[in-house]
């Protein structure tokens, strides 16, 4: 599936994860991982990037964070693991992204870092089995990635729980200042402070933005973050806050194309060609601003990139540069995925 199709299912989601599991999923059992539980030891099959975790040195605090080549939002919270490694580095954090072989990601995975991987300056696992998985998620009763276990001082379980709450958690592990159930239960509170306001959003935008602004206002490294900045930009753009969405719209094409975010630059090409957002194609050229934005940091040899811009062109109603782009993308696909593409062209030009 490509990406971009595949977020739209990211306009439904709360809390902001997609939910994924490698096959041959046990039985769920009830979970046997806790808060304040020690940490299962990682088991890991190849360290692909960064520093090798071969215990959880006492003093020093951990995130492990499940993800896959195919998940959306994991490519999008990556920024963020990154800064956070960047932030806490000397004080003693180490992250690590630990993804398990399954059909679709083994080849993937390590195709990904040589690509992509110097983008993000945190520790990338590779398991062939499940035993890291299992000690984790499936031990844990959780489902889905992204998901992040925070490893504190003592070498327990501090949180566990989607990677975008990080923000809410590690700066107060690292500052000792962490009380754990109290702590996770106010990040909880505020999860669903966030999702009421999408909720509202349907019914009462200008409401629903009031409230938005003060929860910006309250966690503003939180809603830096990919999710909420483009969660914003739906917000603006349900709310009919065309002109301010456009003005919010350069802004994350900067941060985006600085940040090497594609996940948040395919996010803005999606609000501003999909109906239920911008019903009236206002400023469509953003549509194709962001693609090209994309299509910049992944280079002019990436078929997703190039088909992007080819429906970005299409929208515009531009059949010619449609067919152009779409015919380099097929160009530069390989394998099984090149036919996919010429259907996918066909498709678009059919419209």
């Amino acid at each position: 599936m490509r990406l971009l199709s595949a977020l739209t299912v990211v306009f439904a989601l709360t809390p902001p994860a997609v939910r994924g599991e490698p096959p041959e999923k046990p039985a769920p059992k009830k979970p046997t991982l806790h808060i304040g539980d020690p940490a299962p030891p990682l088991r890991v099959s190849k360290w692909l990037t960064g520093t090798e975790v071969k215990a959880f040195e006492p003093g020093k605090v951990y995130v492990v964070e499940f993800w896959a080549t195919w998940c959306g939002p994991c490519l999008g919270v990556m920024p963020q693991l990154t800064a956070l490694q960047a932030e806490y580095k000397d004080k003693g954090l180490t992250v690590v992204s630990v993804t398990v072989k399954d059909e679709k990601n083994s080849a993937a995975v390590e195709s990904f870092l040589n690509k992509r991987g110097k983008r993000y300056a945190h520790t990338f696992a590779f398991c062939e089995e499940r035993a890291t998985y299992d000690a984790y998620i499936t031990a844990a009763g959780l489902a889905g990635i992204p998901t992040a276990f925070v490893v504190g001082p003592t070498g327990k379980v501090e949180f566990m729980g989607t990677s975008l709450e990080l923000d809410l958690v590690i700066p107060k592990v690292m500052a000792g200042t962490w009380r754990g159930q109290p702590d996770i239960d106010a990040v909880r509170k505020e999860c669903a402070r966030f999702g009421s306001i999408m909720v509202k959003i349907a019914t009462d935008p200008a409401a629903a933005l009031k409230e938005y602004a003060a929860f910006e206002a309250d966690h503003p490294k939180l809603t830096a973050g990919y999710y909420y900045q483009f969660k914003k930009l739906q917000f603006l753009m349900q709310g009919k806050k065309y002109d301010e969405a456009r003005a919010f719209t350069a802004e994350l094409i900067r941060s985006g194309t600085d940040t090497k975010n594609t996940v948040l630059l395919n996010c803005v090409q999606l609000c501003w060609s999909f109906p239920l957002t911008n019903p009236d194609k206002k400023h469509p050229d953003l549509v194709l601003k962001a693609a090209q934005a994309v299509l910049k940091v992944e280079g002019d040899r990436d078929p997703e990139s190039l088909f992007n811009v080819a429906e970005a062109y299409a929208f515009l109603g531009d059949t010619t540069r449609a067919g152009e782009y779409g015919r380099k993308a097929v160009a530069a696909a390989e394998g099984s995925d090149r036919k996919e593409y010429e259907e996918q062209l066909k498709k678009l030009l059919e419209k």
